[in-house]
């Protein structure tokens, strides 16, 4: 492998020594010829700078929620869009901006078109800043700086007008949303007119069930206590009935009678009689037995007569709730409507006040401020002639080497004994020349005696494989 690369390297010097007078050539002629252009054809071009700061540049989208509420969506149809430095770069290029630039400075419109003017223009934001570069490039330099210093200011104009626009826009929108909102309005409120008038309003079923909640709980309070009482009643009657129980019905009491006929009362007969009369406690028992049945009754026929008023108060009651809900609910409703859109019509009526007040602002004028105006420049910054002089010496040198090699890649004839070694691989043992055959003269006599045939070339070829080409030749 060293044995192969070491031919080929002396294989690539020898084309290059065999060809140096060529690639010398072509590689003079591609330097005169940068040389000529550099100094002689090319105009000189000049660049002008200009400088914009964007005071609002680079602002963070806002993210999108999905819980937005009425004054985000009201918000976004009311803010401008907002603008990144890379936004504002590729704004800055824009045609209509350079077509205000050709009217501004009077420019002939056969020379200057808006696709003419974006090729002389280049517009980079300065990393990490805020700052926007314009850079004019020229052949002449005061107009070079004039366009940088128009393009600057029509660009705020023309930022200023686009806002402007889409301000107007939005306000168009508001106001023929707000228009029909006060519809709404009107409408929302007309309804919860007509819903309080109603003959059973919330507000008089209220009243109603205040009224009815205060006579149950009255009558509530009249059973318990009749049931109380009927209770103790009940108590009394069981102790009633068992000194009734205990008591007897009659009293009988022993008496001595004397037996008629004895003759005399007082030595005479007698006999001894059972008496029986009514007992007086028993009677007494049994009135107030009596008494207490009657009360009884009295109260249970009360607690009877409460539970029902109390069991249809309660129905009622029911009854008052569940309209009362329905009514509540409806006026819930109304009332929440009329609620949102007098929130709606407060948003729209704040976010068209703020645009009145951010489209009677210059925007571009506050937003963006040129803080370097451009100046004619003092010296070109094309051609530059040692840079196309040393790329000419290396593009010369390089296409005159490719076509060094392809021009010997392309030859494939055999002129030296190295060639017949080099393409076929034989030795050479010797070589035969081409004799010219002599020139007869005018007289028709041959040449002179003595003189040796000239050798015009000598045809290398190898031994045993050439002979009879060589002895054609010859002949």
């Amino acid at each position: 492998m060293n044995d192969e690369m070491t031919v080929d390297l002396r294989e690539y010097i020898r084309v290059i020594s065999k060809w140096k007078w060529f690639i010398a050539v072509v590689t003079a002629l591609a330097v005169i010829t940068s040389g000529v252009l550099s100094w002689f054809v090319l105009p000189p071009v000049y660049q002008a700078k200009a400088v914009i700061q964007v005071i609002q540049g680079d602002q963070k989208s806002v993210a999108v929620r999905d819980n937005q509420t009425l004054e985000d969506v009201v918000g976004a149809l009311s803010r401008l869009p907002q603008m990144t430095m890379n936004t504002y770069v590729s704004q800055l290029k824009n045609q209509v901006v350079f077509q205000r630039v050709i009217n501004r400075l009077e420019l002939d419109k056969d020379l200057y078109t808006p696709a003419g003017v974006a090729g002389m223009v280049t517009a980079q934001a300065v990393k990490d800043t805020n700052l926007i570069e314009v850079h004019v490039q020229n052949t002449d330099p005061e107009l070079a700086a004039d366009l940088a210093n128009a393009i600057s200011e029509e660009f705020m104009v023309f930022i200023n007008e686009n806002n402007q626009q889409q301000l107007g826009k939005s306000m168009e929108l508001l106001k023929n949303q707000m228009e029909n909102t006060d519809r709404e309005l009107a409408a929302a409120v007309e309804n919860l007119r007509k819903f309080d008038a109603q003959p059973r309003s919330v507000e008089y079923l209220s009243k109603q069930m205040e009224s009815r909640l205060a006579d149950l709980s009255n009558y509530r309070s009249q059973l318990a206590s009749t049931k109380v009482s009927l209770q103790q009643e009940l108590a009394g009657k069981s102790r009633l009935e068992e000194r009734l129980a205990q008591t007897p019905p009659v009293i009988k009491t022993r008496k001595e009678v004397p037996v008629e006929g004895s003759g005399s009362s007082q030595g005479g007969f007698t006999v001894q009689v059972v008496v029986e009369q009514p007992n007086p406690a028993y009677d007494l028992i049994t009135q107030e037995l009596t008494s207490k049945e009657v009360n009884i009754s009295e109260l249970q026929a009360r607690a009877a007569a409460l539970e029902t008023t109390v069991s249809a108060l309660e129905k009622e009651i029911g009854t008052l709730q569940s309209e009362i809900a329905g009514k509540r609910a409806e006026r819930d409703r109304l009332q929440a409507d009329l609620d949102r859109v007098k929130a709606a019509y407060s948003v729209l009526a704040e976010k068209i006040t703020q645009t009145q007040i951010t489209k009677s602002i210059n925007i571009g004028d506050t937003s963006l401020m040129v803080v370097a105006r451009a100046a004619a420049p003092t010296g070109p910054i094309k051609p530059k002639k040692s840079l196309n002089v040393a790329i000419a010496l290396v593009l010369g040198l390089m296409v005159s080497v490719f076509l060094v090699f392809l021009l010997e890649f392309l030859d494939n004839t055999i002129k030296t004994p190295e060639d017949v070694q080099r393409h076929l691989g034989l030795p050479v043992l010797g070589n035969v020349p081409l004799i010219q055959a002599p020139r007869q003269s005018a007289g028709g006599a041959g040449n002179k005696v003595g003189r040796k045939p000239a050798a015009s070339a000598a045809n290398y070829l190898p031994v045993g494989v050439a002979s009879a080409e060589a002895s054609t030749t010859k002949e």
